[in-house]
């Protein structure tokens, strides 16, 4: 892939995200997971580690930075990887930075599931997942 491509590709993400975010500041952010499209909640009625991720992206999106925080808290921690990620991205496309290690990738992809899981737990043990 030429660099041209690879640069193309990181600016079209960077555009995709800016708009999932601005179609999520319009995103009805119901109180409760019964409108969710999450298959877990919406077919199950249990939540699941990530429940309340799209809403709370949506309230991230609106600037409600507390009622995010009520939806799920690691959306912040998500939010700040995919920016970080997307900045490492354009480093490499630019042949200004080497390309992570699938080490580091797959090591950064279990802290996130293990910081779900916990978080998960947390919330399941303390009565605070969102409804």
């Amino acid at each position: 892939m030429s660099a041209k491509s690879r640069i193309g590709s990181w600016a079209a993400a960077g555009a995709a995200a800016l708009a999932v975010l601005f179609l999520l500041h319009f995103f009805p952010l119901p109180a409760t997971g019964e409108s969710s499209i999450c298959f877990t909640r919406r077919f199950l009625h249990f939540s699941c580690p990530g429940c309340g991720l799209t809403r709370a992206f949506g309230a991230l999106a609106r600037g409600e930075f507390a009622q995010a925080w009520r939806f799920h808290p690691l959306a912040y921690v998500f939010l700040t990887e995919a920016l970080a990620a997307w900045v490492v991205w354009g480093l490499v496309a630019l042949g200004r930075l080497r390309r992570p290690s699938p080490v580091v990738i797959n090591w950064v992809l279990v802290v996130q599931g293990f910081l779900l899981v916990a978080v998960w737990l947390v919330r399941l043990l303390t009565g605070s997942l969102p409804e």
